[in-house]
This record gives C-alpha cells, structure tokens and sequence, in this order.
C-alpha cells in the first residue's frame, strides 16, 4: 500500500511535469505560428503593392499610347 501511494504521488508529480513542458511548448508553437502568419500577410501586402503598381503602369502606358 506505501509503494502504491508512493508511486502514485510520483506519478501525479510526472504528470504535472510533463503538462507544464507541454504548455510551454504548446504556447512556443503558439507565437510562432502567430509570427508566421504576420509574415505571411506582410508578403501578401507587398506582392499585391508590386502587382497594383505594375497593372497601374501598364494601364498609364496603354492610355498614353492612344
């Protein structure tokens, strides 16, 4: 009956272990993903920026033509 008690207090000290480790890098993942999808948005902005310029100057070119 000790070593079962025992035991079960150190398994229930392993579980807290392992759950707090797990928290951590749950929310390590967390930031970054967060920090990826930043950069992913800030990438889309700036290709749209380039690709309005472009469609922009092409468009003055074309009026210009006529």
């Amino acid at each position: 009956n000790k070593l079962d008690l025992v035991s079960r207090k150190e398994f229930e000290v392993l579980k807290k272990i392992v759950q707090k480790q797990e928290i951590q890098i749950l929310k390590s993942n967390q930031e970054q993903a967060v920090t990826v999808a930043n950069n992913c948005r800030d990438q889309i902005m700036r290709i749209e920026a380039v690709l309005a310029d472009r469609l922009e100057a092409t468009t003055e070119k074309k009026s210009s033509a006529k």
